[in-house]
């Protein structure tokens, strides 16, 4: 298992900063460097953090009470910035552990992202799955038997008129991430970056104390922000999707064809 870790370690690292074979690298792989100090990093990392964060207010003022798209852009980014300053602190107390699942939340709201600012279709779906969870949820507990809906006033059960409720029998699972990775070209980082994550979010693998992940980590939640950071600010301030090449420059690697 170790040394399957080790070459997993190794596998997203040169995914990241080296082009595949048998395609020409990209503009951003063809100005790669040398890597970043563990200081130069970390600066850039506040940098970029908060720059986010001070957009939030910015954003905010900008968005009109009945664009609920655009609300719903802006706390995405809200949440990546509060998901990004907890990474901060489980690096600061070398955790990789859990930083490795927030992380791959934080990775996973990139793709989810991203898919949503494709289209105002899109955008509406993810707006929705939430409320779809919670009345799913809710559906199976009323099923099976474990919760029941009493009303207020009148103390009667009403747990078969919530069942009967359209949207509750009708509330879907959100898409899959995968789904989404595919169709919005973002294939290649499902497979070789969140499968990985995955592994060792669901417990299946254990980072072993004194192998820490954390600076590889904190590399990934950086530019997971930034791209976040940047779809955001282009859907709301700029009124256009964001290209994917605009992503590769800042994941640095190649995503089209």
């Amino acid at each position: 298992m170790e040394a399957a870790s080790q070459g997993l370690r190794v596998a997203v690292w040169v995914f990241m900063v080296r082009p595949r074979v048998g395609l020409p690298p990209s503009p951003a792989q063809k100005r790669w460097k040398a890597p970043m100090t563990q200081a130069e990093s970390w600066q850039k990392f506040q940098h970029e953090l908060t720059n986010a964060t001070d957009d939030i207010s910015k954003l905010r003022s900008e968005i009109t009470y009945n664009d609920t798209n655009a609300i719903f852009f802006l706390k995405r980014l809200m949440s990546a910035c509060e998901n990004t300053t907890g990474c901060v602190l489980l690096a600061k107390a070398d955790l990789g552990s859990p930083l490795e699942k927030v992380a791959r939340s934080l990775f996973e709201s990139l793709i989810s992202t991203f898919w949503a600012s494709l289209s105002d279709e899109n955008a509406n779906y993810a707006k929705e799955s939430e409320a779809n969870e919670w009345m799913r949820i809710i559906r199976k507990n009323l099923q099976e038997g474990r919760a029941g809906v009493i009303h207020k006033k009148t103390g009667t059960i009403e747990s078969d008129a919530i069942l009967n409720h359209p949207k509750v029998k009708g509330a879907k699972a959100p898409k899959q991430v995968l789904k989404m990775a595919e169709e919005t070209g973002l294939k290649i980082l499902y497979l070789q970056i969140y499968g990985p994550l995955s592994v060792w979010a669901h417990g299946t693998a254990y980072q072993p104390e004194g192998k820490s992940r954390v600076y590889e980590l904190m590399s990934l939640v950086r530019a997971s922000l930034k791209a976040i950071h940047l779809i955001v600010v282009n859907r709301i301030r700029e009124q256009k999707q964001t290209p994917l090449a605009a992503l590769e420059d800042i994941l640095k690697v190649r995503l089209s064809p």
